[in-house]
């Protein structure tokens, strides 16, 4: 059974990407692209990275025939991918091979496959969205996700149990940790929903949020045709946040908060009344559940809310990992080291709480740069479109800096990324379409 319904998941793709293969590329980036953790029932194949790789091969496979013959095959509307985030790539795939080289245990097949998911992966994507059809068909894709992702997590708040983890570990061999935490924070019991953990779960409705926001304030080429949907999103978003219960997410979601506050189109929209006296009204609620947030924060030693990781234990963790950085700090000690190595020999390093254990500890300085240049180049870009955009990669850069990595891959952020800059892009293209109707009706 495992194994049929995963193939059967695979199949249905392939029958998108035969229709027409820059759809099907689109929906495997909004949909099958989170849920990572789903295996083709093939041990050691999931669903994701397979459907990822054929979409890399159907691309390349057009673009050959394209150069054979330029009439089978049309890229029109393409645009170029950024050259800075080429260079960034080019970083993590030097990266990735050096510390593989590096490494006793080499895993090359593995970090070969990671480097076509996480980086050529993005840019097949952003060659599908050739044309504002395929920009609008991808929010539609992440409408439908979210809805679902919603709809999954009422029964999981009701009971504070995660029933669809249960099913789904039944239906379809898993390939990745698929975790249904029954802590309770803040009154809630911490949210997954469909995703393997609530820190995905967590920081997917934090960009999610931030992509909706601004398409209901900025970019309403885009929104009119879902207006009732993404409303309802842009309210539940920053509460399923909430519900993971994680103060790296809140972190993350304060961030994406301020860049709203620094959108002049939200305080000149009709509904910025509406919210502000709603605000008013639930203000003794929110304020005093912001109270316990910042409490937790910042005491986290000692906060009775906290009940988590503290600092101390933090330092503990990088106590752990230095002397295995040490060993070699420039190109670090190859994938997965922290875990296979790191992690079976110091029980306290428990979920090595910050990428930068990680990174440092498996990649080296050299990783650490190239995860840099990332956050740099992406808010470079993003600075350009809006100011205020600057936040997005801060959001990223503050959830990441207090939690594993795990569930959210730089192929997610790179998705959310280029979403944005596609938004802005053809936002720029329907204002031009419309002064042309203008000058000629």
């Amino acid at each position: 059974m495992n194994m049929l319904l995963g193939l059967l998941v695979v199949v249905l793709f392939l029958c998108f990407f035969i229709k027409d293969y820059r759809k099907g590329i689109i929906l495997a980036a909004m949909t099958i692209q989170f849920l990572a953790y789903l295996g083709t029932g093939i041990p050691g194949v999931k669903i994701s990275t397979l459907l990822m790789l054929i979409s890399i091969a159907i691309y390349l496979f057009k673009k050959t025939i394209k150069q054979i013959n330029p009439r089978i095959v049309s890229f029109q509307g393409e645009a170029d991918y950024p050259k800075s985030l080429i260079i960034v790539s080019l970083l993590f795939i030097t990266s990735f091979l050096i510390s593989d080289y590096n490494a006793e245990n080499r895993q090359t097949a593995i970090v070969i496959t990671n480097i076509l998911t996480m980086f050529f992966f993005p840019y097949v994507f952003w060659k599908s969205i050739s044309s504002m059809e395929y920009l609008r068909y991808a929010i539609k894709c992440l409408i439908v996700l979210f809805t679902i992702s919603f709809i999954i997590a009422i029964p999981e708040l009701l009971f504070r149990h995660n029933y669809y983890i249960d099913v789904i570990g039944n239906l379809f061999l898993l390939e990745d940790f698929v975790i249904d935490a029954h802590t309770v924070r803040f009154g809630i019991k911490r949210l997954n929903s469909i995703f393997s953990y609530f820190s995905v779960l967590g920081t997917i409705s934090c960009f999610a949020f931030f992509l909706f926001f601004n398409l209901k304030y900025r970019y309403t080429y885009l929104y009119d045709k879902y207006k009732v949907s993404i409303n309802c999103l842009c309210l539940i978003l920053p509460f399923m946040a909430f519900a993971t219960g994680s103060r790296a997410i809140f972190l993350g979601l304060f961030a994406i908060f301020l860049s709203c506050v620094c959108d002049r189109c939200f305080f000149k929209h009709k509904s910025f009344k509406k919210l502000l006296l709603i605000f008013i009204v639930v203000s003794p609620i929110v304020l005093y559940i912001v109270a316990m947030v910042i409490d937790s924060i910042i005491n986290s030693d000692t906060s009775k809310y906290a009940q988590g990781s503290t600092s101390d234990l933090r330092m503990l963790q990088w106590a752990i990992c230095l002397p295995y950085f040490l060993e070699s700090p420039l190109w670090g000690n190859g994938r997965m080291f922290i875990w296979d190595v790191v992690a079976k020999e110091n029980p306290m390093l428990l979920g090595a709480e910050s990428i930068w254990f990680s990174i440092l500890v498996d990649y080296g300085i050299f990783g650490g740069i190239a995860f840099l240049s990332l956050l740099l180049v992406t808010g470079r870009l993003l600075f350009k479109v809006k100011k205020a955009f600057v936040f997005f990669p801060v959001s990223y850069f503050l959830i990441t800096l207090v939690s594993p990595d795990s569930g959210i891959q730089y192929n997610v952020y790179l998705t959310f990324v280029i979403l944005l800059l596609k938004s802005n892009y053809f936002a720029k293209e329907d204002k031009v379409t419309l002064i042309k109707k203008s000058k000629y009706s």
